[in-house]
């Protein structure tokens, strides 16, 4: 089982407010001293190879005074001063721990809000395609819809057409000589008067049509 997470180390603007209130602490204390060497000497002495900046690298760290003292072991005011600097670096880290914890939460409520934002364009896409396909296929529009069946279309009788001829042994030669090319090149309304005309021309010469008269010709030839 893991122990609790350490603190976040302190942001730029973090660092650059507590070196601010150490050097003001430094100020402070210094003009509270009593000794001839304090009238004349500036304040910065009072962090002696410049401790507090050393100080700032583990200031997130630093939540008990033994802490602070491990870090400022070798220091001249650690004594007197210690625990005057432990009350300042306390309350700086609870004013950062502070701020972390907002923005933490405020990250945190973005995101939510922005996962919010994608799964409503999301479902208001799903609802609109859904919406579409039911208008597309509505039970409605089926139902005055025809229903389109193959079935074979019934041949038109041509106008005023001709009752067909009854069959004889006269028209199935005629039938039987006739090319299928020609027939097809005739329109199915005259094939019928055509026999017919070709049936009395047969009749008065007394001799079987040949195929030229199919043709439209007048040549025949005789039987040997």
């Amino acid at each position: 089982m893991s122990g609790p997470s350490l603190p976040p180390p302190l942001t730029k603007k973090m660092r650059q407010n507590a070196l601010y209130h150490l050097n003001e602490f430094a100020r402070q204390r210094w003009m509270e001293k009593e000794g001839p060497h304090f009238n004349y000497i500036p304040h910065q002495a009072y962090w002696e190879d410049e401790k507090h900046k050393h100080l700032i690298e583990s200031f997130h760290l630093i939540r008990s005074q033994d802490v602070l003292h491990y870090y400022l072991s070798d220091w001249e005011f650690v004594g007197t001063d210690g625990h005057l600097l432990y009350a300042l670096v306390s309350e700086l880290n609870m004013r950062y721990d502070g701020k972390v914890a907002k923005g933490k939460e405020r990250k945190t409520r973005k995101a939510a809000e922005t996962r919010a934002r994608k799964k409503a364009v999301v479902d208001y896409a799903v609802k609109e395609s859904s919406r579409s396909n039911k208008e597309n296929a509505h039970p409605s529009t089926l139902a005055h819809t025809p229903i389109l069946m193959s079935r074979p279309i019934p041949a038109q009788a041509a106008p005023h057409a001709a009752t067909p001829a009854p069959l004889t042994p006269r028209n199935r030669l005629i039938q039987v000589s006739q090319p299928e090319s020609s027939l097809q090149a005739i329109p199915p309304h005259l094939i019928v008067p055509l026999q017919q005309h070709l049936v009395t021309l047969a009749a008065s010469r007394k001799r079987a049509p040949s195929t030229s008269y199919i043709l439209g010709t007048s040549q025949s030839k005789r039987k040997c």
